[in-house]
C-alpha cells in the first residue's frame, strides 16, 4: 500500500495563524518557526537617520526617541512619511539627522491622514535606527563587450533617500511589495526550507518611469 500525503500550507502573512495539514490527520504548527504577530491594523514605522559623525549606540538611540513619543500625539499617513520634529535633547540633536513616520493599515477604508497618541497603544510600532550609505554604485559588466550587465549599491543609500514617498502607484501596490520583501527576508531569517515553501527571491518592478 502507498501512503499518499496531502499538504496544505498556509503562509503566515502579518498576523495571520497557519498550519501545516497531512490528510487532516498530522498537524503542525507553524508558531514553532515563526514568532507570534500581532493583530493590530495599524503598524508604525519610525525611521531615525543618524549623522555620519555619530557614535551613538543604536539601541540608546531608539529608546530616547521611543520615550520622547510616550508624550505626543503623531500625525500619520498612509500614503507617505511624516516627518517629526527632533527632540530638544542634546543626547538626540548632535546624533539624530532625521525622524520620519510611516504608517501602515490592514484596514482599507483607512486612508489619508491620521492623528494617534502614542500612550494609549493600539497599533504595532517598529524603530529603525540607520546610517545612510555614501558609496557610489558598484558596476558590473557582461562577460562580452562593455555594456553593464547591473548597478548594486549598499543600503541604505543616500542616492536614494526620500526617493519612496515620491513613487505613485494605483492601489495598494507599495503595501504589497513591503509585505512580499518583509516575508521573504522572514522566511531568510527562520531558513525555512525551499523545497518544502517555496517562493521567489526576485522582485521585478517593470513600467513606465514616475
Amino acid at each position: 500500500n502507498k501512503l499518499h500525503l496531502m499538504i496544505i500550507v498556509n503562509i503566515p502573512f502579518f498576523g495571520t495563524s497557519s498550519s501545516i495539514s497531512f490528510n487532516s490527520k498530522w498537524r503542525i504548527n507553524l508558531k514553532q518557526f515563526f514568532p507570534p504577530m500581532e493583530l493590530n491594523p495599524l503598524h508604525v514605522h519610525v525611521e531615525i537617520c543618524l549623522y555620519d559623525s555619530s557614535s551613538a549606540r543604536y539601541e540608546d538611540v531608539e529608546q530616547l526617541v521611543a520615550e520622547y513619543l510616550q508624550h505626543r500625539s503623531v500625525v500619520v499617513k498612509t500614503s507617505e512619511g511624516v516627518s517629526l520634529e527632533i527632540p530638544e535633547d542634546d543626547r538626540l540633536q548632535s546624533h539624530v539627522q532625521s525622524i520620519t513616520i510611516y504608517c501602515e493599515s490592514r484596514i482599507r477604508e483607512f486612508t489619508g491622514t491620521k492623528s494617534i497618541v502614542w500612550s494609549d497603544g493600539g497599533f504595532r510600532s517598529s524603530f529603525h535606527v540607520y546610517k545612510l550609505n555614501d558609496d557610489e554604485a558598484a558596476m558590473e559588466e557582461m562577460e562580452k563587450g562593455d555594456a553593464p550587465a547591473c548597478q548594486q549599491w549598499l543600503l541604505p543609500s543616500r542616492e536614494f533617500h526620500g526617493l519612496w514617498d515620491s513613487l505613485i502607484f494605483d492601489g495598494d501596490v507599495k503595501t504589497s511589495l513591503l509585505d512580499y520583501i518583509s516575508t521573504t527576508m522572514l522566511f531568510s531569517d527562520r531558513q525555512v526550507n525551499s523545497k518544502i515553501v517555496s517562493w521567489n527571491r526576485v522582485v521585478l518592478l517593470h513600467g513606465p518611469p514616475g
